[in-house]
């Protein structure tokens, strides 16, 4: 099955990471990554799962260049809550961006662990 992920290039849209493309995991395991203000393709198993994105080690450049590239999502220092996709939805056509309250978050809870997993949004 073949998802269209968009990422808006407006500032509201990317708050955070703007300069980093986001890695989109799908039950975990990376499937790809899709940068500011670009629409991609995206391939997935044809099954129900869970999608995700988010801003992992490597694509912060906090990795060495050698090592694997098979990243789990617990390995994201920021993500979304999970996005569930039915096999059916071949097609559908998401939006992945920053949340709005990242925006004002002047204290960085973006950085406590239930807020992480809150930066960024799938819909």
């Amino acid at each position: 099955m073949e998802i269209e992920l968009d990422r808006p290039s407006s500032f509201l849209g990317n708050a955070l990471g703007r300069a980093l493309p986001l890695s989109v995991f799908f039950n975990g395991k990376k499937v790809g990554s899709v940068k500011t203000g670009e629409s991609k393709a995206i391939a997935l198993p044809d099954i129900d799962g869970i999608l995700q994105v988010g801003i992992t080690k490597a694509d912060e450049g906090l990795e060495l260049p050698h090592s694997s590239g098979n990243q789990d999502i617990s390995g994201c220092s920021v993500s979304s809550p999970g996005y569930r996709i039915r096999a059916s939805d071949a097609g559908k056509r998401l939006e992945a961006g920053t949340n709005m309250w990242v925006v004002l978050d002047v204290i960085s809870l973006c950085y406590i662990p239930y807020f992480r997993r809150r930066v960024f949004y799938i819909r």
